[in-house]
C-alpha cells in the first residue's frame, strides 16, 4: 500500500477548499481505487494545521473504506489540484 503525502492547509484554505469542491466530489469514483466518494470532512492536526480528507467506498465491496486526501481525489477525478485552486483564489484576491 503507497502512502501519500498529506498537504497541511490553513483553517480559511481548507474552509475555502471544503466550499469548492462540496458539488464536484461527492458521488465521483476515484479511477485508480474504484471508490466511490461519500463525504469528506477536515482533519485537524492541531496548530493551524488542517487537511480535507475524503471517505470513499470500493464500489465491489461498500463496506469497505477507504480514506483519501483531496488532492488525491481531485487528481484522480480530473478536477483542479488544491494548491491550484488556493494560487487561483489569491490571484482574484490579489491581482498584479
Amino acid at each position: 500500500m503507497d502512502k501519500e503525502i498529506k498537504e497541511i492547509y490553513t483553517l480559511k484554505e481548507v474552509n475555502y477548499l471544503k466550499e469548492y469542491y462540496k458539488d464536484k466530489i461527492i458521488g465521483k469514483v476515484c479511477k485508480e481505487q474504484k471508490a466511490k466518494v461519500l463525504r469528506y470532512d477536515i482533519d485537524d492536526y492541531g496548530k493551524g494545521r488542517y487537511d480535507l480528507k475524503c471517505t470513499c467506498s470500493l464500489l465491489n465491496s461498500s463496506s469497505v473504506l477507504l480514506e483519501k486526501s483531496i488532492k488525491a481525489v481531485a487528481e484522480s477525478v480530473g478536477l483542479k489540484l488544491p494548491r491550484q485552486v488556493l494560487k487561483d483564489l489569491d490571484l482574484k484576491d490579489n491581482p498584479r
